[in-house]
C-alpha cells in the first residue's frame, strides 16, 4: 500500500499531538512539584521565624513570664 501524502500529513500531526501532550504533563508535574516544595520552604521559614521568637521571648524576665502564661493557656 503506498502512503500519500495526506497520510504522511495525519501520522505527523498525530506525533506532534502525542509530543505536545507529553510536554504538557511534564510541565504540570513539574509546576506541582515546585508549589509542593516552595509550601515546604514557607513551612520551615515560618516554624524558624517562631523558634526565634519563642527563644527571644524566653531570654528576658518579662518574655519568660510571657511564655510561662502562653504555656499554662494551651494547657
Amino acid at each position: 500500500m503506498k502512503t500519500t501524502p495526506a497520510m504522511h500529513r495525519d501520522i505527523d500531526a498525530a506525533h506532534k499531538r502525542g509530543v505536545d501532550l507529553k510536554h504538557e504533563r511534564y510541565h504540570a508535574k513539574l509546576d506541582q512539584d515546585l508549589a509542593f516544595f516552595r509550601a515546604k520552604l514557607l513551612t520551615l521559614s515560618l516554624l524558624t521565624a517562631i523558634a526565634t521568637l519563642v527563644w527571644s521571648l524566653a531570654s528576658t524576665e518579662n518574655g519568660n513570664q510571657v511564655c510561662q502564661l502562653m504555656s499554662q493557656l494551651f494547657k
